[in-house]
């Protein structure tokens, strides 16, 4: 399962710092020349700016809706190729785990469709159950999902289904993938995390997020659209648990 790196030409510093490290672990991978704003003319035609406001307080910025264009495309090639891949985004510390957590993510992504590679952070709101023992990790699904697109397996079918449900630019990458009710994939992982935030994470190559003090009724929408999240997250998660419960994952 190959591993494809998105990374900004510019950014050749992030660049020869990850490769360094993949070359040391012996791991096979590609560097996807990440899509720029001026390239991203069909993203930046789906941007619902409503939606995008509604899921996140703030508009997107031209970086962010390319960001989202560049795992679009890496999830194209998933479906186009038919085979599963690795997604890293150039901000992470590979630590020495990965090429075994990488064989374990080989051997289980077609019977879980999408294994979060990363870590969870401080979010004192992430789920995680125990579905089984891969060697020295555990595969955990999320019930909550922690933020960060910055590591991951994906089959084809997960790219799929994630395409199907990109009509319309709602939000980053990572709070797209966390929406897990919406795209219909439950969410998996592994866990101890064999990616870390590299040194590069504290300076983002994207634009600053930019809040703005949100009108009366924008808030009304958000807090309406977090509370009808929640309903259909519980709906998902508890069809999720009924399939565990048959002793296969949904994917």
């Amino acid at each position: 399962m190959r591993v494809h790196v998105i990374n900004l030409e510019a950014s050749l510093d992030r660049r020869q710092y990850l490769c360094a490290q993949l070359d040391r672990l012996g791991i096979d991978y590609s560097i996807f020349k990440a899509i720029e704003p001026p390239q991203a003319k069909e993203w930046l035609e789906r941007y619902d700016e409503r939606r995008y406001l509604r899921n996140t307080g703030r508009k997107a910025s031209p970086g962010e809706i390319a960001c989202f264009g560049s795992h679009a495309a890496l999830w194209r090639k998933s479906v186009a190729t038919g085979e599963p891949l690795v997604v890293l985004e150039d901000d992470v510390e590979i630590l020495p785990t990965f090429p075994r957590a990488l064989a374990e993510a080989a051997r289980l992504i077609r019977t879980y469709g999408f294994l979060r590679l990363a870590d969870n952070g401080p979010s004192r709101h992430v789920r995680a159950t125990e579905m089984k023992k891969a060697a020295e990790f555990s595969i955990v699904w999320y019930s909550r999902y922690a933020f960060g697109s910055m590591g991951y397996a994906i089959s084809p079918e997960t790219a799929a289904a994630f395409l199907a449900h990109s009509a319309a630019v709602t939000g980053p990458p990572d709070l797209f993938i966390k929406r897990f009710w919406e795209h219909g994939r439950p969410l998996y992982g592994i866990l101890p995390a064999p990616i870390g935030f590299n040194k590069f994470g504290e300076a983002p190559v994207i634009a600053p997020r930019r809040y703005v003090k949100p009108r009366t009724s924008l808030r009304i929408e958000r807090f309406m659209n977090r509370l009808s999240g929640a309903i259909a997250r519980a709906r998902f998660n508890a069809s999720v648990r009924a399939s565990h419960r048959k002793g296969r994952p949904m994917t």
